[in-house]
């Protein structure tokens, strides 16, 4: 469960990391490229100015949400700016910035900032722009929400099957627990089932069945030599125990037993 749940954890974060960069590149590109359009208009069409260009663009369509444009000359004048209610706020150390770096982004809440250094054959200027992107953060929320359900699921499907996989995988196991239980050293011939003949488990039980194999020839080696000894004690035994019995039919003197003692 943990190895699986690091592996997918990193593979739908991977996503949303990806997704969430692909979102912010874009709504960047878009930015720009409004950026630069409004700058061709203000600066290469003579027949519009800046009152002009302002009614353009705040009716045009495919404006930004709550998007703010502003452009300054090269002494940081500001000569051209959609922000009627001064969202944005524009320090000189922000321009001067955008002017070396040509490209400056960056993000202040759920707001995106871009900075632009456009150059013409007459000027100079810097255009910082910046929008919500309301729907391309809604569909991330919405990414996000999903990898998270696809997380929980997956664990759960894995815990379930799991589970069932596991006790498949253990039955072998537990059955030659309980064969290997029930030898006791009255039933050596008995031997543990070997199943398919291929698997590891079938390893395992042919490997105790050796064993056993081996076991029962010692206790039969064990019990062949007890039986040989036994006859071999008996036959001087009984001679002895023979012998005594004919000693102890008549009295006799000390004499007569030690001379019989030095005979045997």
């Amino acid at each position: 469960m943990l190895i699986v749940a690091v592996i997918t954890a990193g593979a739908l974060l991977a996503i949303y990391l990806l997704s969430e960069n692909y979102r912010e590149e874009e709504f960047y590109d878009r930015l720009e490229k409004r950026s630069i359009n409004i700058a061709r208009f203000l600066i290469d069409v003579d027949e519009i100015d800046e009152f002009l260009l302002y009614r353009i663009e705040r009716d045009n369509p495919v404006k930004l949400n709550e998007e703010t444009i502003r452009i300054f000359n090269f002494e940081n004048e500001l000569i051209f700016s959609m922000d009627e209610d001064e969202k944005m706020a524009v320090e000189t150390e922000l321009i001067n910035r955008v002017r070396l770096e040509s490209n400056v982004k960056f993000k202040e809440g759920d707001r995106e900032y871009l900075g632009v250094f456009f150059t013409s054959r007459y000027d100079r200027f810097v255009f910082i722009s910046s929008a919500a992107d309301v729907y391309g953060n809604r569909k991330i929320r919405n990414l996000r929400t999903i990898l998270l359900i696809v997380f929980g699921i997956s664990l759960l499907l894995v815990f379930l099957g799991g589970r069932v996989y596991a006790g498949q995988a253990l039955q072998p196991i537990q059955r030659i627990i309980y064969q290997v239980g029930k030898i006791t050293p009255a039933d050596l011939n008995d031997r543990v089932d070997e199943g398919n003949g291929q698997d590891e488990m079938a390893q395992l039980a042919a490997s105790f069945n050796n064993m056993l194999i081996r076991v029962e020839a010692a206790f039969k080696t064990q019990k062949h030599f007890i039986a040989n000894a036994s006859h071999e004690m008996r036959t001087p035994l009984t001679a002895i125990s023979g012998q005594l019995e004919v000693l102890s039919l008549k009295e006799r003197s000390i004499e007569e037993y030690m001379r019989l003692k030095m005979k045997l």
